[in-house]
């Protein structure tokens, strides 16, 4: 199955690829390709998520506990240093965002990095418990 997926990513982004440099396709076939890409892409992740298999030393409401606040350093940390990116890419003109775009991109970002990890948690610990 990995094997199949890899193939399957590397298939579209050489499909994408053609169409951006080469236009070997027409421009609703490229935009068909990132739809195929970010569907297996989303894919891959919501199974990877809803598996159980992230946090294998969790096991009792302590161990819960514990990951939780880690969950939570690591996504603020992450929240910090895209903020930080962002910032510096306005300021250098390379993007043309509204502040109100960055902070609100960096607290959706917050908030899914969070959620995620939270849910997959929450998944290994009730098989672990199993």
């Amino acid at each position: 199955m990995a094997e199949s997926f890899l193939l399957l990513v590397i298939v579209l982004l050489l499909g994408v690829f053609l169409n951006r440099f080469l236009k070997f396709f027409d421009d609703e076939i490229g935009f068909l390709f990132l739809i195929v890409l970010m569907s297996a892409l989303g894919y891959g992740i919501i199974r990877y998520i809803f598996s159980g298999i992230e946090y294998v030393t969790v096991f009792d409401k302590n161990d819960f506990k514990k990951e939780l606040k880690k969950i939570s350093r690591s996504g603020f940390k992450f929240a910090f240093i895209f903020f930080a990116i962002s910032s510096s890419l306005k300021f250098f003109n390379v993007i043309n965002f509204n502040w109100y775009d960055i902070f609100g991109l960096t607290f959706i970002v917050l908030i899914l990095i969070i959620l995620m990890n939270y849910i997959s948690l929450c998944f290994s610990f009730k098989k672990n418990a199993e």
